[in-house]
C-alpha cells in the first residue's frame, strides 16, 4: 500500500485567520505532509503583501513540500500575475493542472476558482460577464478531468467555490446560489475525481459529503477551526480517502 499526506486550507484571509492556520499546525507535532493545498481567499480584500507571513510559515515549517493553490474571490483578477510574480515558489492554478510523482504515484491536481450559480449585485454592476464565464468555467472543468482522468492515478480536483450544496449547511439556504454551482456535481460524477477540495464556506457544519461516492472536502478554516489533513491510500487499483 502506498500513502500519501495532504494538508489542505483555504479562507485564512491573511492575516485574519493567520494566527488560527499557526496554532493549528504547531499542534500536529511530528507532521509533515507530503502536498500542500490551498482552496483560495489566502489574502484578504487583494493585500498581495499578506502571503508573504502566510507563505514564509509554512515554508518553514515544511521545507521542499510542494504547495498548489488556486485563487479566491479575495485574491483579485488583476492581482494574479503579482502573486505568482511574488511568491513563485508556489504553484498558482487558474483553470489549469499539476501532476508529479509522489511516493511513485502520479498525483494530478486541476486548479480552479469554480463557478456561482448566481451573482451577486456587486457582481451584477461590475463584472456582468462572469455569468458567462462561470458556465464555460463548469464545461472547461468537465473536459480537463476527463482528460486528466486518463491518465493519473490519483486526480485531485481544487476550487475555491463549492461544487454542491451538501457542504453548505449552516450557511442561510438562500445564499447557496452565491456560494456554488451544481453544475459541478455532474462534473464530479462524470469525470470521477478521486478527491474534491473547495472553500468559500466560512459557516458551514458540514465539512465532509460525498457526490456519486467521492468525497468532498470543505477546508475553509474558518468552518472547520484548523487545517485539514487528508490520507489518500493506494492499494491496486483501491483508493481510500480519509480525513486523519
Amino acid at each position: 500500500m502506498t500513502a500519501i499526506e495532504i494538508m489542505a486550507v483555504s479562507d485564512v484571509h491573511s492575516p485574519r485567520f493567520l494566527p488560527l492556520l499557526i496554532s493549528s499546525v504547531k499542534s500536529m507535532l511530528n507532521y509533515k505532509p507530503n502536498i500542500i493545498l490551498m482552496g483560495g481567499d489566502m489574502i484578504d480584500k487583494g493585500d498581495v503583501g499578506s502571503m508573504k507571513p502566510l507563505r514564509d510559515f509554512l515554508a518553514s515549517r515544511f521545507p521542499g513540500v510542494p504547495m498548489i493553490s488556486v485563487f479566491g474571490n479575495e485574491e483579485y483578477m488583476e492581482k494574479i500575475q503579482v502573486l505568482r510574480s511574488m511568491y513563485n515558489d508556489i504553484v498558482w492554478l487558474d483553470d489549469e493542472a499539476w501532476m508529479d510523482s509522489i511516493n511513485g504515484v502520479k498525483l494530478c491536481v486541476y486548479g480552479t476558482r469554480g463557478s456561482l450559480e448566481r451573482l451577486t449585485s456587486w457582481q451584477k454592476r461590475n463584472l456582468p460577464q462572469l455569468a458567462e464565464i462561470f458556465e464555460k468555467r463548469v464545461k472547461n472543468t468537465m473536459e480537463a478531468l476527463l482528460k486528466l482522468r486518463t491518465s493519473c492515478e490519483i486526480l485531485i480536483l481544487l476550487m475555491h467555490y463549492a461544487p454542491t450544496t451538501k457542504t453548505l449547511k449552516g450557511e442561510p439556504e438562500n445564499t447557496y446560489p452565491y456560494l456554488c454551482h451544481r453544475g459541478y456535481e455532474n462534473v464530479i460524477l462524470s469525470a470521477k475525481p478521486d478527491l474534491v477540495i473547495h472553500g468559500h464556506a466560512h459557516a458551514s457544519v458540514v465539512h465532509q459529503s460525498e457526490v456519486g461516492g467521492i468525497p468532498i472536502f470543505n477546508v475553509a478554516i474558518p468552518a472547520v477551526k484548523s487545517v485539514t489533513r487528508i490520507r489518500v491510500e493506494i492499494a491496486g487499483n483501491r483508493v481510500k480517502i480519509s480525513r486523519t
